[in-house]
């Protein structure tokens, strides 16, 4: 109990007595704006997003189709523990098609989400504008749907509408994509215009280098006749703009 008290007590005094006011007491929790909170509008560009013959990023995929967003979901909060020094906490969510562009096929949807922490600096010296910067990580969950007619081995979505749509392998054909969760690094610099009364504009440019490693393999009543495996980059600069709340 003795080392306890004094454990809290040497806190107590940390927080109550720091003379550079970076600490703050209970009474000055809510002071400034610590605590922020808003939302965004993010919309992510794939940076290798179409190869070439013989280049393909897995199977004959050469194109990555990215699914623009423009829903105001991407819900974030700030704590800043110093005036310039703080954490953010948001998510994101990426969806892209993946095509043959050759062919005009879509092989099926992946879909990466996941949290996004960021250690940031803001600088606080200019009056109606604040710019900031970060780095961090995220943590992702990577989903596939499968293209109904390319999973049942059809060579074409005509060929499987035109024996009725079956939802079941034909002659006994079958190709399957495999994901992995992943995560990455996560780059940010961004600007808070100040507006009035807490609320400010939010502006925000972010790069992410995460990799997904996916498999691919065709099976015939049951016998794998194809396989292939590999590490397919969903490098990405998303734009944002948002609205901020600071208490």
């Amino acid at each position: 109990m003795a080392l306890i008290s004094l454990l809290v007590g040497s806190a107590e005094a940390l927080v109550l007595k720091t003379p550079d006011g970076y600490l703050f007491s209970s009474e000055e929790w809510w002071s400034g704006d610590r605590l922020q909170v808003g939302t965004r509008i993010t919309v992510p560009h794939l940076i290798d997003a179409t190869r070439g013959d013989g280049h393909e990023f897995l199977n004959h995929i050469n194109h990555l189709d990215v699914h623009d967003d423009f829903e105001p979901t991407r819900l974030f909060v700030d704590y800043w523990f110093h005036p310039s020094y703080g954490l953010e906490l948001t998510w994101e969510r990426l969806t892209a098609d993946l095509k043959n562009e050759d062919g005009g096929s879509r092989d099926g949807r992946i879909e990466l989400t996941g949290p996004i922490l960021t250690y940031q600096y803001r600088y606080n010296g200019l009056a109606h504008w604040t710019p900031y910067c970060g780095l961090g990580l995220t943590v992702d969950h990577v989903s596939f749907k499968h293209t109904a007619w390319h999973r049942y081995g059809f060579d074409s979505e005509e060929a499987w509408r035109s024996v009725g749509s079956p939802e079941e392998p034909r002659h006994g054909k079958s190709r399957h994509f495999r994901v992995d969760d992943t995560w990455g690094w996560v780059g940010v610099v961004g600007a808070d215009i100040h507006l009035d009364q807490g609320w400010s504009l939010d502006l925000y440019l972010r790069y992410t280098q995460v990799e997904v490693d996916m498999s691919y393999s065709t099976t015939v009543e049951g016998e794998v006749v194809q396989d292939a495996h590999r590490d397919v980059p969903f490098d990405n600069v998303a734009l944002g703009l948002g609205v901020r709340y600071s208490f």
